[in-house]
C-alpha cells in the first residue's frame, strides 16, 4: 500500500511539473469512472444534446489548468473525489441551465412534425416578397435609364426571360457586317529580309 501511495504521489508530482506522460497516465486510470460517473449524474432529457465525455473533457481541462493550485491529493481517492466534485458542478450547472432556465430549456423545445401538424409552422418562402419585387424593378428601371439603348434593349431582353442566343437569332439579319481589321506589323520586322 505505501508503494501505491508513493507511486500516486510522484505521478501528481509529475503532473504538477507539466509531464505529458503522468497527465496521459492519470487520464488512462482514472478517465473511465470519471465518464461513467457523469453519465450517472447527466439527465435523460440531455443526453440528446450532450455526452458524458463532454463532461470528461471539460473536466480534464479544469483540472490540467489548475493543476498548480491543486490542494495536497494524498490518495487515488483524494483525486477521485476531486474529480467527481469538478464533474458534479459542471453537469449540475448544465442540468440547471438546460432544465430550469427560459432561454435554453429543453422542456420547451417541439419537434417540427408537431408544429407543422398544428399549423404552427410558418417556413419563409423562397421566393422574393412583392415588397421585394417591386423595390427590385424600382432599381432596375432606374438603371436602364442611365445605360445606353442597346444595352437597354439586352437587359430588358435578359428580364423578360430571353437569352443572348435567342436575342443573336432574332437580330442577326438587322446586324451590320464590319470587316475585320487589318493585322498591323510589328516596325522591327517590317524589314526582315529572307
Amino acid at each position: 500500500m505505501a508503494d501505491s501511495i508513493d507511486d500516486f504521489r510522484e505521478l501528481i508530482r509529475k503532473v504538477r511539473e507539466g509531464s505529458e506522460d503522468a497527465a496521459r497516465e492519470v487520464v488512462e486510470r482514472y478517465g473511465n469512472a470519471l465518464r461513467r460517473a457523469i453519465r450517472r449524474r447527466l439527465d435523460q432529457r440531455l443526453r440528446s444534446k450532450f455526452d458524458s465525455v463532454d463532461f470528461t473533457q471539460g473536466v480534464w481541462n479544469s483540472f490540467f489548468h489548475s493543476v498548480g493550485d491543486l490542494v495536497q491529493l494524498d490518495s487515488p481517492q483524494d483525486l477521485m473525489n476531486y474529480l467527481l466534485g469538478m464533474a458534479h458542478h459542471k453537469v449540475s450547472n448544465e442540468n440547471r441551465r438546460r432544465l430550469e432556465y427560459q432561454e435554453y430549456n429543453v422542456n420547451r423545445e417541439q419537434s417540427l412534425e408537431g408544429l407543422e401538424e398544428q399549423h404552427l409552422l410558418q417556413i419563409p418562402s423562397p421566393d422574393p416578397s412583392p415588397v421585394d419585387v417591386a423595390i427590385a424593378h424600382e432599381r432596375r428601371d432606374q438603371l436602364l435609364e442611365t445605360v445606353l439603348p442597346s444595352c437597354r434593349e439586352i437587359v430588358q431582353l435578359k428580364n423578360g426571360g430571353t437569352f443572348l442566343q435567342e436575342h443573336r437569332q432574332q437580330t442577326q439579319g438587322q446586324r451590320t457586317h464590319h470587316p475585320p481589321r487589318p493585322r498591323q506589323v510589328a516596325p522591327d520586322r517590317a524589314h526582315v529580309t529572307p
